[in-house]
């Protein structure tokens, strides 16, 4: 660190020397500062976790040098740094903060389920009455049934936590959703943590869950296929085009996009460059609306290639060795058990790119990051 910041007392003043003549010495000598910054803060995201820090830091890298430093990429550079360091802060709070904070989003979780529940009677006071009386939507305050389903999918072990009957509001809650993969991903981790903490419970639950299960599926989501072979499209094209390192759009013309597969398209260009890929055997991407993947996994994997996947496999693999060798704790199990609907809701829909599970993200894994601190290994 004391000699990155030594370095670019001169680095900084020397990027005016590869300036173009297209842009001001002074423009060149500002993006090395943010460079800089960047660095810094991706140097100091270690504290917190070192694959973390490297993923950062290869985020900054696609910035700079892939994605030729599209407004978009700097914002999304911002918002990781920013929520890292504010995993960071909420991982040094103690045991009762924390416990405090648990309390907090299940205050959340009751306040969603009423609006919910609310809302498929079609009796929001607050949304639906006003804009469109007659609009029958379940989405509580996160905008879409995938978010409210996420929302109520990552909050599932905090409910099962406090008491296992508050798990009926994430459960009616992620059937009015009707988003299977929050579904699947709220049960499993439900189970999860019921598996560490009370196996007689959990014996009980795998019945109750498999019957929910089976209702969801049959009543409530009924397995759109067709939604499901619009994101299996998305996610062929985008895995396709990583690996070839070419992708065609069309804007005005048709446009050859070509990437290094290594690195992907660069950091935040799923959304700039996939909604404009032309109609192909019959399915429109623009007229699905796909400005994301649905898949955190494969739209990484898209802007960041191979070493992107690496990367988030790497920080995957740290999480998981961090809770085998520790001897768990309810309280690590709760945060584990949160991490792991994060993990597996990933696969379907987009956490990161949502204010709400964003913030759930920030405290679920600063909060478990603090509970392994004083906890001894095996």
């Amino acid at each position: 660190m004391f000699k990155l910041i030594l370095s670019s007392i001169f680095l900084i003043p020397l990027c005016g020397v590869i300036h173009n003549f297209y842009q001001p010495v002074w423009y060149t000598q500002y993006l090395g500062m943010l460079l800089f910054l960047f660095c810094i803060l991706g140097i100091y995201l270690k504290r917190l976790d070192k694959y973390l820090s490297y993923f950062y830091l290869l985020c900054i890298f696609s910035t700079f040098f892939v994605a030729n430093l599209s407004p978009r990429a700097i914002v999304l550079l911002f918002n990781f740094g920013l929520c890292g360091l504010a995993s960071y802060q909420i991982s040094k709070l103690g045991h009762e903060e924390r416990k405090k904070i648990t309390y907090a989003i299940l205050g959340l979780v009751l306040l969603q389920g009423i609006l919910v529940l609310l809302q498929s009677y079609n009796l929001d006071p607050i949304f639906n009455s006003i804009s469109n009386p007659g609009k029958d939507d379940t989405v509580g305050f996160a905008g879409s049934k995938d978010f409210i389903g996420s929302f109520f999918a990552l909050t599932f072990p905090v409910s099962l936590s406090i008491h296992p009957l508050l798990a009926l509001i994430n459960l009616a809650g992620l059937c009015l959703s009707r988003s299977s993969f929050a579904f699947v991903a709220g049960i499993v981790s439900g189970l999860f943590y019921l598996f560490h903490t009370s196996k007689k419970i959990f014996y009980i639950s795998l019945a109750s869950f498999a019957l929910c299960g089976l209702i969801f599926f049959t009543q409530c989501d009924k397995l759109r296929m067709a939604d499901f072979q619009a994101r299996g499209n998305v996610w062929k094209h985008a895995i396709q085009s990583t690996v070839k390192g070419q992708i065609e759009i069309k804007k005005e013309n048709l446009i050859m996009v070509n990437s290094n597969s290594l690195l992907g398209f660069g950091f935040g260009n799923f959304q700039t460059l996939f909604p404009y890929v032309p109609p192909q055997q019959g399915f429109n991407y623009s007229d699905e609306k796909f400005t994301h993947a649905h898949n955190d996994y494969i739209e990484a994997f898209f802007e960041l290639g191979w070493i992107g996947l690496i990367g988030i496999g790497l920080f995957l693999f740290g999480i998981v060795k961090s809770f085998v060798k520790i001897i768990k704790t309810k309280e690590t199990i709760l945060y584990a058990s949160c991490l792991l609907a994060i993990g597996l809701n990933c696969i379907g829909n987009f956490l990161f790119q949502n204010a709400v599970c964003g913030m759930l993200i920030i405290l679920f894994y600063g909060m478990y990051k603090g509970s392994l601190r004083g906890t001894d290994t095996v």
